[in-house]
């Protein structure tokens, strides 16, 4: 086998971080039975705190509620947006 590694781009850490978030509140979500289309997230890299997620946008028909409740409580730097569909 010959393989080039010269073509493999560098990794954006960002992108592996909301990626890595979105999978986590997807699962998440779908433990608890809840059916949705897709989820955006925000997160933020703390020096001092590591990676924490500031906002998640999700796109189902479940009520808010249900979901801020399976999500954990909303604080002043976590914030669930629910789009209903």
């Amino acid at each position: 086998f010959d393989i080039n590694f010269n073509t493999v781009s560098s990794v954006d850490a960002d992108e592996l971080e909301n990626s890595a978030t979105e999978y986590t509140i997807a699962l998440v979500l779908q433990k608890a039975g809840i059916d949705f289309r897709e989820i955006y997230v925000s997160t933020d890299n703390l020096e001092t705190d590591g990676i924490s997620c500031t906002k998640v946008k999700i796109y189902t028909d479940c009520e808010r509620e249900k979901i801020v409740n399976i999500l954990g409580e909303e604080t002043e730097s976590f914030k669930v947006e629910v789009i209903n569909e």
